[in-house]
Protein backbone atom coordinates (compact mmCIF):
# COMPACT_ATOMS: atom_id res chain seq x y z
CA UNK A 1 0.00 0.00 0.00
CA UNK A 2 2.87 2.44 -0.15
CA UNK A 3 1.74 3.55 -3.42
CA UNK A 4 -1.34 4.56 -2.17
CA UNK A 5 -2.50 8.47 -1.79
CA UNK A 6 -2.36 10.14 1.25
CA UNK A 7 -5.91 10.51 1.31
CA UNK A 8 -6.53 6.67 1.00
CA UNK A 9 -3.56 5.73 3.58
CA UNK A 10 -6.08 8.02 5.76
CA UNK A 11 -9.00 5.97 5.16
CA UNK A 12 -7.11 2.74 5.26
CA UNK A 13 -5.62 4.10 8.76
CA UNK A 14 -1.95 3.36 7.67
CA UNK A 15 -1.23 6.94 6.90
CA UNK A 16 1.63 7.19 9.99
CA UNK A 17 2.87 3.49 9.66
CA UNK A 18 5.63 1.57 7.62
CA UNK A 19 6.20 -2.11 7.01
CA UNK A 20 8.05 -2.02 10.75
CA UNK A 21 4.90 -1.29 12.46
CA UNK A 22 2.69 -4.51 11.56
CA UNK A 23 3.59 -7.99 13.27
CA UNK A 24 2.38 -9.22 9.80
CA UNK A 25 5.01 -7.57 7.81
CA UNK A 26 7.98 -7.38 10.07
CA UNK A 27 10.82 -9.51 10.11
CA UNK A 28 13.67 -10.05 12.43
CA UNK A 29 15.42 -10.81 8.92
CA UNK A 30 14.16 -7.73 7.92
CA UNK A 31 12.59 -9.02 4.32
CA UNK A 32 10.61 -6.32 3.83
CA UNK A 33 13.01 -4.47 3.09
CA UNK A 34 12.92 -4.71 -1.19
CA UNK A 35 16.44 -6.41 -2.70
CA UNK A 36 15.32 -7.05 -6.13
CA UNK A 37 15.13 -3.54 -7.79
CA UNK A 38 11.09 -3.58 -7.19
CA UNK A 39 9.82 -0.18 -6.16
CA UNK A 40 6.05 -1.15 -4.30
CA UNK A 41 4.91 2.31 -5.55
CA UNK A 42 4.99 1.25 -9.09
CA UNK A 43 3.63 -2.30 -8.18
CA UNK A 44 0.71 -1.02 -6.13
CA UNK A 45 -0.14 1.42 -9.77
CA UNK A 46 0.30 -1.85 -11.30
CA UNK A 47 -2.19 -3.56 -8.82
CA UNK A 48 -4.45 -0.65 -9.17
CA UNK A 49 -4.40 -1.02 -13.03
CA UNK A 50 -5.01 -4.40 -13.32
CA UNK A 51 -7.89 -3.97 -10.98
CA UNK A 52 -9.57 -1.16 -13.12
CA UNK A 53 -8.97 -3.92 -16.09
CA UNK A 54 -10.62 -6.98 -14.61
CA UNK A 55 -13.41 -4.26 -13.70
CA UNK A 56 -13.00 -3.60 -10.25
CA UNK A 57 -14.60 -0.09 -9.41
CA UNK A 58 -12.91 1.93 -6.82
CA UNK A 59 -15.43 1.17 -3.82
CA UNK A 60 -14.78 -2.05 -4.50
CA UNK A 61 -11.10 -1.62 -4.86
CA UNK A 62 -11.53 0.61 -1.85
CA UNK A 63 -12.93 -2.08 -0.13
CA UNK A 64 -9.70 -4.53 -0.78
CA UNK A 65 -7.45 -2.12 0.43
CA UNK A 66 -9.48 -2.28 3.64
CA UNK A 67 -9.85 -5.86 4.47
CA UNK A 68 -6.25 -5.61 3.57
CA UNK A 69 -5.29 -2.73 6.09
CA UNK A 70 -7.41 -4.42 8.49
CA UNK A 71 -5.42 -7.79 8.58
CA UNK A 72 -2.62 -5.66 9.37
CA UNK A 73 -3.73 -4.35 12.46
CA UNK A 74 -5.30 -7.83 13.65
CA UNK A 75 -1.85 -8.69 13.11
CA UNK A 76 -0.76 -5.73 16.03
CA UNK A 77 -3.42 -6.77 18.53
CA UNK A 78 -2.59 -8.18 22.22
CA UNK A 79 -4.31 -9.74 24.54
CA UNK A 80 -4.46 -9.17 28.65
CA UNK A 81 -4.85 -12.79 30.66
CA UNK A 82 -7.94 -12.59 32.78
CA UNK A 83 -8.14 -15.40 35.33
CA UNK A 84 -6.52 -18.55 34.81
CA UNK A 85 -8.25 -19.77 31.08
CA UNK A 86 -9.53 -15.96 29.79
CA UNK A 87 -8.60 -13.01 28.21
CA UNK A 88 -9.20 -9.72 27.04
CA UNK A 89 -8.11 -7.28 23.91
CA UNK A 90 -5.77 -5.33 24.82
CA UNK A 91 -7.68 -1.57 25.03
CA UNK A 92 -4.66 0.56 24.64
CA UNK A 93 -2.81 -0.78 21.90
CA UNK A 94 -3.03 1.55 18.93
CA UNK A 95 -4.20 -0.70 16.14
CA UNK A 96 -7.13 -1.95 17.94
CA UNK A 97 -9.39 1.09 17.17
CA UNK A 98 -8.23 0.78 13.39
CA UNK A 99 -9.29 -3.25 13.25
CA UNK A 100 -12.41 -2.19 14.85
CA UNK A 101 -13.36 -0.21 12.19
CA UNK A 102 -11.98 -1.63 9.55
CA UNK A 103 -13.57 -4.86 10.06
CA UNK A 104 -16.79 -2.72 11.23
CA UNK A 105 -17.52 -4.60 14.38
CA UNK A 106 -17.44 -3.45 18.15
CA UNK A 107 -14.94 -4.45 20.88
CA UNK A 108 -17.59 -6.96 22.34
CA UNK A 109 -18.17 -8.64 19.46
CA UNK A 110 -14.20 -9.02 18.49
CA UNK A 111 -13.79 -10.29 21.84
CA UNK A 112 -16.50 -12.85 21.85
CA UNK A 113 -14.30 -13.62 18.51
CA UNK A 114 -11.38 -14.19 19.45
CA UNK A 115 -11.25 -14.58 23.49
CA UNK A 116 -13.98 -17.07 23.52
CA UNK A 117 -14.48 -20.78 23.12
CA UNK A 118 -17.66 -22.54 21.88
CA UNK A 119 -17.83 -26.23 21.90
CA UNK A 120 -20.85 -27.85 20.04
Amino acid sequence: LAGASSSDQKKLMIDYASPEDFVMTRSPSGTYHRRDGVHDEHTYRELKTAMNVMGFDSEEQLDIFEIVSALLHLSNLTFVERGHDECLLNEENYSLEAALELCGVTLDALEAALCSVVIE
